[in-house]
């Protein structure tokens, strides 16, 4: 995640194949390995969300994010603090697919699993998503708004010190108010 930040799609793919082979097919049970075991399908995802998905075949990326989402969710069965990041990984896969309501519903519960499990974090991570993924007057199966579940994202990556991601939720919040007021124009 780190090479993508930076803007190096090629090292980030590199290092999740890297990261495949050291982590293995296998499930794994060690609780500290969840940042490796997510990052698998985190960084495919995002690659195929880029343009050119980063020099990377679309197939190669598909096969690899699903096998990740797939490891990530049998970890997730073994270890209740995976549980959020496996739902926000699937919804991810499953928009990416084009089964937006099946991406809002694992969103969604990813939302539930965060705030039962108290993981503020994840659960801002899950707000970002349902936020990022919803157009001008939809409404998540959790009854909030795009700029609803934005705030909720903002709060909870402010309250958590995470600057990067909440410079990223306000960069999305300013550009749906520009639309929204173009919109209404």
């Amino acid at each position: 995640r780190v090479h993508l930040a930076a803007g190096r799609p090629a090292e980030a793919w590199q290092a999740t194949r890297t990261v495949d082979r050291l982590v293995g097919p296998g499930p794994s049970f060690v609780q500290y390995a969840l940042e490796a075991v997510a990052g698998i399908p985190e960084v495919c995802l995002a690659l195929l969300e880029l343009e050119g998905h980063g020099g990377v075949h679309p197939a190669e990326l598909r096969a690899a994010a699903a096998a990740g989402v797939r490891r990530l969710r049998r970890y997730a069965r073994t270890f209740p603090m995976a549980r959020p990041r496996a739902l926000i990984c699937l919804g991810w896969s499953r928009w990416l697919d084009g089964r937006q309501g099946a991406a809002r519903r694992a969103w969604a519960r990813a939302v539930r699993e965060a705030e039962r499990l108290r993981m503020p974090y994840e659960l801002a991570r899950a707000h970002h998503e349902l936020g990022r993924h919803l157009a001008a007057g939809e409404r998540s199966p959790l009854g909030l708004d795009r700029a609803g579940h934005l705030e909720r994202a903002l709060a909870g990556f402010q309250a958590a010190g995470c600057g990067a991601d909440r410079r990223r939720v306000q960069a999305l919040a300013a550009s749906s108010g520009q639309q929204a007021a173009r919109a209404r124009g």
